[in-house]
């Protein structure tokens, strides 16, 4: 049997992030570092989303971070390959309504937007750290910090025809300590919307703050999808 593969994507303002991808066999798993470009929805496909880097031996399971939830949500739709959406404090977005609309923002997020004169948006780097990561070590976040990049707002106006999730099954892994999306919203999905919900203390970038944790969750979960029937 073929094993499941999870693959992660994070942040629209992240250009160069690391994702993980879990090879599970019975309880173990491995984790291998791979640097993904920046993908915004307008450019999210099923093949650049589920190939991510190197092609699929077995089942995908896809892994969404903050923006990343809008992408798979995007590229996963009748892609055959994948089994599993998982959404880790991320937006979990609905058909028909423009993107901009549904990103929800909690008041210290909304506080530190910035904008360019072209167009862009981004978090201020002075405040980011305590928004984006406050439970990592210091070294992690200006790290995580510094690989911030603004995005084009005007990628986020258009609606999306479909999304993935109506159709795949997904676990929605809210992260309670969250100071960019608020839990509140992070729940209604993991409620309304997501197969699976799961609720940690973590904050908005667990692959920061707690790899090995997250890694585990999602060995678990991608563990599940190799052997299902």
């Amino acid at each position: 049997m073929a094993r499941a593969q999870a693959r992660g994507l994070g942040s629209s303002w992240v250009p160069n992030w690391t994702s993980w991808e879990w090879r599970t066999s019975r309880s173990t798993y491995r984790r291998v570092s791979q640097n993904q470009p920046l993908t915004l929805v307008s450019s999210a496909t099923p093949q650049r989303c589920a190939s991510c880097s190197t092609p699929a031996t077995g089942p995908l399971v896809l892994v969404g971070n903050s923006y990343g939830g809008v992408v798979i949500s995007a590229a996963a739709v009748d892609h055959p390959a994948v089994a599993r959406l998982v959404y880790v404090a991320a937006f979990m977005p609905e058909a028909g309504i423009p993107i901009m609309n549904q990103l929800a923002g909690t008041d210290e997020f909304m506080a530190a937007l910035t904008f360019t004169e072209d167009g862009r948006g981004g978090l201020d780097p002075e405040a980011a750290a305590a928004i984006v990561c406050h439970q990592a070590d210091a070294e992690t976040a200006k790290a995580t910090v510094g690989r911030l990049r603004p995005a084009r707002l005007s990628d986020m106006d258009i609606a999306l025809p479909a999304v993935a999730w109506t159709a795949i099954p997904s676990t929605y892994v809210v992260c309670t300590e969250d100071r960019s999306i608020p839990p509140a919203y992070q729940r209604q999905c993991a409620t309304e919307r997501a197969t699976v919900k799961i609720e940690v203390p973590f904050d908005h970038s667990p692959g920061a703050s707690h790899p090995s944790e997250l890694a585990a969750i999602l060995a678990a979960i991608t563990a599940e999808v190799t052997l299902a029937p």
